[in-house]
């Protein structure tokens, strides 16, 4: 018996194509995300020195993605609304004022801020 390209019999084999590698997949991060959970009950149980470590090792890392991943693709995103703000500030219209890194900086000094007014920094 043929099946037609149109009939339900392939469109539940290619679904079925997709369906397997996605619950592999989430299973998969699934079974990191309890390992993750893990190590870090574990790490905390050595010593502080560990935490202390761990915790800059995931600063450096997020502040690494954040600065030299996203930026970049941030400030090719909003370089047409810099350039509308630029002209309509009287500037030259070619040129764009840098809306991503201003945000990064209020980013980045709004955080610093929520923690100094929470009291989250650690005396010495």
């Amino acid at each position: 018996r043929r099946v037609r390209a149109g009939s339900p019999a392939v469109a539940c084999l290619a679904m079925a194509t997709f369906i397997i590698p996605t619950v592999l997949a989430a299973a998969g991060f699934f079974i990191i995300a309890v390992a993750g959970g893990a190590a870090v009950i574990w790490i905390s149980r050595l010593s502080t020195k560990w935490t202390q470590f761990c915790n800059a090792l995931t600063g450096g890392v997020l502040i690494g993605v954040s600065l030299c991943h996203m930026l970049g693709d941030n400030v090719d995103g909003l370089s047409e609304w810099g350039q509308a703000i630029n002209k309509t500030l009287g500037g030259d219209p070619d040129e764009s004022m840098p809306l991503g890194l201003t945000f990064a900086g209020c980013g980045f000094f709004l955080v610093v801020s929520i923690e100094y007014l929470l009291g989250g920094s650690e005396k010495q």
